[in-house]
């Protein structure tokens, strides 16, 4: 079924509908009531449509889901999105090709803002690195591939240099980190001998801190990992397991390939129907003076209301909608991990602003009673 506010749901009827394109066929040779068979150009335009359809809904899947994966998936596939528009803005079909240019608008205005970071989280996959980058580049335009190359590796470079400063002592010793020489204990009371092969790496410790490359370096100028004998790579792992010898990169991996292009299940990035109330919690801001808990309220109204609403979605729109206090301090500087952890905390903050208003109000009323009875009370 095509259901209006879902455009997802427009691919899988299409999809469903070919596939048993024999049996509408049939039913419309038996049963003479039915008039509405698709003719054999409607067929063909379904399936152009459905073909065009497909690759959104499998890439919207795989960056969009509740098991979100590391950053170093999201340029091809965003890559692939772009490939696919360009490709149908030139299409026969009209309605095809105004869609994509419709789309390829909207595209292009976050794509340019977000290209390198996740061109970065791309070449910290080892399997990727900067021929990956210059593969796709090339394949939109050879004329400015170059170029965009060249700008993406001095912000990656601006941005690993942010790392370098933080710990630079470790990035200088980081080209070869190694343990101390180990000593073989001598049968005599002389010295104890350095082994042979300590001897080694000793020198080439020194070699190598003398050639005076970055951590950033020396991974670009080491080989990639082939795509094909490390398919299942945890990336995370990876750089886990090499934070010895690229301490400061590793670090700057990490939260890179951390980061989520979305906190959105796909079904919400799929789905219009609750759109709008989605967007009127943008609009319910906590006034001056108001208590939290009576904005917890009007808030509430409207979030009962709105379907696929999990607890990040409802602490990112408080967040964005409340005056700075304790509260909203308390949840930046400690994530949440569940919606009731939101309800308890938000509990906690309501039964602190209540005492400090009842103290208010008693200290008031204290205030009255000594002003009238010239005497003075204290709570």
């Amino acid at each position: 079924m095509d259901v209006a506010t879902r455009w997802n749901s427009t691919y899988l009827m299409l999809e469903t509908a070919i596939r048993y394109r024999r049996a509408f066929g049939c039913l419309a040779i038996r049963d003479k009531n039915y008039v509405h068979c698709p003719s054999s150009d409607e067929w063909k335009r379904a399936e152009k449509m459905c073909e065009f359809l497909k690759p959104f809904y499998v890439m919207t899947n795989l960056i969009s889901g509740s098991s979100y994966p590391t950053s170093n998936h999201y340029f091809m596939q965003i890559w692939k999105i772009e490939c696919l528009l360009r490709e149908n803005a030139n299409s026969d079909d009209l309605t095809i090709k105004d869609m994509s240019l419709t789309m390829m608008k909207k595209f292009s205005k976050y794509w340019d803002h977000y290209r390198d970071i996740l061109a970065i989280g791309a070449i910290l996959d080892p399997r990727m690195k900067f021929e990956t980058i210059r593969f796709c580049y090339s394949k939109i335009n050879h004329s400015t591939c170059e170029d965009k190359i060249k700008v993406l590796k001095d912000n990656m470079y601006k941005l690993f240099e942010e790392y370098d400063k933080l710990n630079p002592n470790e990035s200088n010793n980081s080209s070869s980190q190694v343990s101390p020489p180990t000593q073989l204990a001598s049968f005599t009371n002389d010295e104890p001998v350095m082994d042979a092969f300590d001897e080694y790496v000793d020198y080439f410790s020194q070699h190598v801190n003398d050639t005076g490359r970055s951590e950033l370096d020396l991974y670009l100028y080491e080989g990639n990992l082939h795509p094909n004998f490390f398919d299942k790579l945890d990336v995370l792992s990876y750089w886990r397991d090499r934070r010895d010898r690229y301490p400061n990169l590793s670090k700057m991996a990490c939260d890179v390939l951390s980061i989520p292009i979305t906190t959105f299940a796909s079904e919400f990035a799929f789905s219009l129907g609750s759109r709008v109330l989605h967007l009127s919690l943008l609009n319910i801001k906590e006034e001056k003076g108001e208590s939290l808990r009576a904005y917890i309220d009007r808030f509430g109204t409207v979030a009962l209301k709105v379907k696929y609403l999990d607890y990040r979605s409802i602490w990112h729109y408080m967040v964005n909608d409340l005056l700075i206090s304790l509260f909203v301090d308390d949840v930046c500087m400690n994530p949440l991990a569940n919606m009731n952890e939101l309800r308890q905390r938000t509990a906690k903050f309501m039964r602190v602003e209540d005492t400090r208003k009842y103290k208010t109000q008693a200290k008031a009323a204290v205030t009255l009673i000594n002003a009238g009875s010239g005497k003075f009370y204290d709570i």
